[in-house]
Formats: structure tokens, sequence, C-alpha cells
């Protein structure tokens, strides 16, 4: 898994939208500049609201 810097602040962002979501429907969309990391910092959000939510 590649190391994000820096990158807490959209992480958070992306978990609270999830939380959101889980209540009432949303839509989130991520633009940028080709080949930064978008894919990457969604599948590190994901992932760490795995580790974060309990069954």
């Amino acid at each position: 898994m590649l190391r994000f810097y820096d990158r807490e602040k959209e992480i958070a962002f992306l978990d609270a939208v999830e939380q959101k979501s889980r209540k009432t429907a949303q839509m989130t969309c991520v633009m940028g500049r080709r080949r930064i990391g978008k894919t990457a910092l969604l599948r590190a959000a994901f992932l760490s609201g795995l580790n974060t939510t309990s069954a």
C-alpha cells in the first residue's frame, strides 16, 4: 500500500461522506490531473473505513 503524506484532511472528508451516505444518498466526484493518486486515495479512505467500522 502506498503511504500518503498530508492527506488526512481528504481521507477524513471521504469518511464523513461515507457516514452521511448511510442515512441519505450521496454522490461524490473526485477530480484532478491524471496520475496523482485519485484512485489510491479512494482506496485508502475505503480501507480506513473498513478498519473503523464494527459489524
